[in-house]
């Protein structure tokens, strides 16, 4: 099976960022995290979103998690920063918009935090 990309969860980053980093080179594929950050640089720890090219049409992948997943011991020892995914989608989504003909979210927020978060927008939800 082929990936384009992986949504960073708690699940990803248990082993620590050191960890993670040996893994994304490693990887044939991106990790998308629009809303982890490391708290000393303030960079990103996946990227913010990727964009596929097929020949008739441009798709935006962006990931989100939940900060609620994570335990706060955890995020300060690895020195982690979670914003919040609903800001963080109303900032990213003009830029990926504009790029893209369809846009999937990869959404670690749990169903109803999903429904909330992009609720403003003109994304479709699957119904299951």
């Amino acid at each position: 099976m082929h990936y384009d990309g992986l949504n960073l969860a708690e699940g990803e980053l248990s082993l620590g960022v050191e960890f993670l980093e040996k893994l994304k080179q490693k990887a044939k594929f991106s990790f998308l995290s629009a809303n982890v950050y490391l708290k000393e640089s303030n960079e990103l720890v996946g990227r913010e979103f990727l964009i596929k090219d097929f020949s008739d049409f441009k798709v935006g992948i962006i990931g989100l998690v939940s900060p609620d997943f994570f335990n706060q011991d955890f995020l300060i020892k690895e020195k982690l920063v979670i914003k919040d995914p609903e800001s963080t989608l109303r900032k990213i989504l003009p830029k990926v918009k504009s790029q893209v003909d369809l846009i999937i979210l990869l959404s670690h927020l749990g169903k109803k935090e999903t429904r909330k978060t992009v609720s403003y927008t003109h994304l479709t939800l699957p119904t299951n």
